[in-house]
C-alpha cells in the first residue's frame, strides 16, 4: 500500500470537515461552494482503499477505510445528499465499526464520533460504547472520554427528535451539542 493511498482518506476527511458549511450559511448556496462540495463527493465516492495481502499493512488499510467511510457518512449527512442510500449507509457504518473493533486503539476520535452518531438502537450504541471503552485506556484517553459524553448528547438529541417524529438536521444537531459542551476533544 502506497504511503499516499494510506493517508488520502485522512486528508479527505479533514478537507470535508473543514469545507462543509451549515445550510443556513448564505455561502453554502453559492455556485463556488456547491462546486467544491460536488468535487468532494466525487473524490469520496471514487476513492479506493486497496486490500493488501501483507498482514502488517492490513491495519493501515483498515484505518484508511474507516477514514474514507467517515468522510462519506459526514459528507452525506452534513449536505443532506443522496451520496449514499440509507441501506448502503447502514452497511458502511456497520463494516467500519467492525474494522475499528479489530484494528486496535483509535488514535483519532473524529471517525468514532461520526460513525457513532449513526447508532440508532441500544444494541448499536452499546457496540459503539464498547469501542470507546476498549480504547479509553490508551492515550489520549481523555479525548475518548469527551467522545463518550458527546455521543450520549447526540443520541439524546436523536431520541428527542424521534419522540416527535422529526428528523434532526445533522449540522444543527452537531452545533447544538458542541455549543453546549464545555470541553471538546482535539480531533486532529
Amino acid at each position: 500500500m502506497e504511503h499516499q493511498q494510506m493517508f488520502e482518506p485522512l486528508h479527505l476527511l479533514s478537507e470535508v470537515a473543514a469545507e462543509v458549511l451549515p445550510s443556513t450559511d448564505p455561502a453554502s448556496h453559492t455556485e463556488e461552494y456547491m462546486g467544491k462540495i460536488a468535487q468532494l463527493k466525487r473524490r469520496a465516492r471514487d476513492l479506493e482503499v486497496p486490500t493488501p495481502s501483507d498482514p502488517r499493512m492490513q491495519r493501515a488499510a483498515a484505518k484508511a477505510e474507516v477514514f474514507r467511510a467517515s468522510a462519506l457518512v459526514y459528507l452525506s449527512r452534513a449536505t443532506n445528499s443522496d451520496l449514499i442510500r440509507p441501506s448502503e449507509l447502514h452497511l458502511l457504518v456497520d463494516r467500519s465499526l467492525f474494522l475499528m473493533q479489530h484494528m486496535g486503539p483509535c488514535e483519532r476520535p473524529l471517525p468514532l464520533l461520526i460513525l457513532g452518531c449513526e447508532a440508532g438502537t441500544d444494541v448499536e450504541r452499546l457496540r459503539v460504547l464498547d469501542l470507546v471503552s476498549s480504547t479509553e485506556h490508551t492515550p489520549p484517553d481523555r479525548e475518548l472520554h469527551y467522545i463518550r459524553i458527546l455521543l450520549h448528547a447526540l443520541w439524546t438529541q436523536d431520541d428527542l427528535h424521534a419522540e416527535n417524529n422529526v428528523e434532526p438536521d445533522y449540522m444543527e444537531k452537531l452545533s447544538v451539542v458542541f455549543s453546549a459542551s464545555s470541553l471538546l476533544p482535539h480531533f486532529g
